[in-house]
């Protein structure tokens, strides 16, 4: 993950943990045993374990500096396999994708706040935030 991505990704955390109160920790996967046969494309770029008292989830995320229509199809099919696990990290989702990245089943978070999370029997929907 390049430093850009990265202080993307810290950021991003930091929105979430404001907006919910939640514990977040992020692993880099070099450091883990993920076994995972995905293309550089689709590699992950870090897990979040996210604290959902009383039990905690593993994300693997996906840092996508900007997203758009594109990027976000190309997310779409990349993710196709076990997208409950993925969770994508961007600096903003504008409220038109993000609509359309939750009917997809995309999860996300941004650096504004907003995002999108469904790890049932958590539900977590923020939006409106803006850049």
């Amino acid at each position: 993950m390049l430093k850009r991505e990265e202080e993307i990704l810290d950021q991003a955390i930091a929105a979430l943990k404001r907006e919910t109160n939640l514990t977040v920790e992020k692993m880099m996967p070099e450091t883990r045993q993920v076994a995972l046969s995905l293309d550089n494309d689709a590699a992950v770029d870090a897990i979040l374990r996210i604290d959902f008292p009383p039990r905690a989830a593993e994300f693997w995320v996906k840092v996508k500096p900007a997203i758009n229509n594109m990027a976000m199809a190309q997310t779409a099919h990349r993710l196709v396999d076990d997208r409950a696990r993925w969770l994508l990290a961007t600096r903003y989702v504008y409220p038109q994708l993000a609509g359309a990245l939750r009917e997809l089943h995309i999860q996300f978070i941004d650096t504004a706040g907003n995002a999108f999370i469904e790890a049932p029997p958590v539900f977590i929907q923020i939006q409106g935030h803006r850049r």
